[in-house]
């Protein structure tokens, strides 16, 4: 694996879903891409982007349900 990208199918294994799912993220834009004629690379520093931007839960979750609570 290049350590600055990923392929398609090393992307769709990390999140473990369908190839099919990252190629309509890059096909809507909504992850960006390198394009080298038919073969696709996603940048590591993209990935990251999108699962930060993409990721509920955490702490703000857990804020949010001591104040419904409480």
């Amino acid at each position: 694996m290049n350590s600055t990208h990923m392929s398609v199918k090393q992307l769709a294994a990390r999140w473990s879903c369908p190839v099919s799912a990252i190629y309509q993220q890059v096909r809507s834009g909504g992850l960006a891409a390198l394009h080298i004629g038919q073969t696709i690379r996603i940048p590591i520093a993209e990935i990251e982007r999108f699962e930060a931007q993409n990721t509920t839960g955490g702490d703000e979750v857990g804020r949010r349900r001591k104040t419904r609570s409480a």
